[in-house]
């Protein structure tokens, strides 16, 4: 929005609607086809609203409004996993010369790669994952006993999953020690075991989510900077996140 004045709003297929909020008149701009349109935003002086769009080689690009035509103002910045990173709202510095892009990832950024290489750069990119420690209880039984083992080291979400994994099997073996048992064992309605994350059990080969259970929600963590002795063992590392 522009000093309360014009409000720019974003549909699905791309098209930008610019809302001139004092004459309630309402101004489309459609986009090219190439281009997937994921945030805008205005410069400082309002004379510009820029826009971060996705071609189909997954690069994103800051672009210009003009004539109704987006004209690209630098080069465009290669994503490092294909559709790993998906470019959100663009922010300007109040003199408008430098801008910044935030961002929602899934989680396979959730790495120490991400915060090594992308250190300052990353800072409150937000990622979405299965799992986080932070979101769970201190006297969580799964959670001591890791603290136990690795101390300082927290573990993540693909620690997690795979142990639920590990316990799905050996209770599966416990019933079937045979591998067309076991299948048979794990697609039973009656089949259920604890693990990490809860009960777990599978419907129709999917493991089941109970949609009441609180602990079975997609968690958002965000990158911050941090002490260089964090569990990280970088200066920065993934804190539990909410999205305002």
């Amino acid at each position: 929005m522009l000093d309360n004045k014009q409000l720019a709003i974003v549909e699905s297929d791309s098209t930008i609607y610019l809302w001139d909020l004092e004459n309630n008149k309402l101004e489309r701009h459609p986009t090219p086809k190439e281009i997937s349109l994921q945030g805008v935003g205005f410069t400082p002086d309002g004379k510009l609203m820029i826009a971060t769009t996705v071609k189909e080689e997954e690069s994103v690009c800051l672009s210009e409004l003009l004539d109704q035509r987006f004209q690209e103002l630098a080069k465009c910045l290669k994503t490092p996993n294909e559709n790993a990173l998906i470019p959100g709202r663009v922010t300007f510095s109040p003199d408008g010369k430098r801008a910044a892009i935030s961002y929602l990832a899934g989680d396979d950024v959730y790495t120490p790669k991400t915060l090594e290489i992308g250190a300052a750069d990353a800072v409150g990119m937000v990622v979405a994952v299965p799992w986080h420690i932070s979101a769970q209880s201190d006297q969580s039984k799964f959670v001591t006993t890791s603290k136990s083992l690795w101390g300082n080291v927290d573990v993540n979400w693909r620690t997690v999953m795979s142990y639920d994994a590990t316990m799905a099997l050996i209770e599966g073996l416990k019933k079937a020690p045979t591998r067309d048992g076991l299948v048979k064992a794990l697609r039973s309605p009656k089949f259920t075991v604890k693990g990490a994350t809860g009960e777990v059990k599978f419907t129709s080969g999917d493991r089941h989510r109970d949609p009441d259970q609180s602990d079975d929600e997609i968690q958002l963590v965000k990158i911050k900077a941090s002490d260089p002795q964090s569990s990280s063992g970088f200066h920065y590392e993934f804190i539990g996140a909410s999205i305002d």
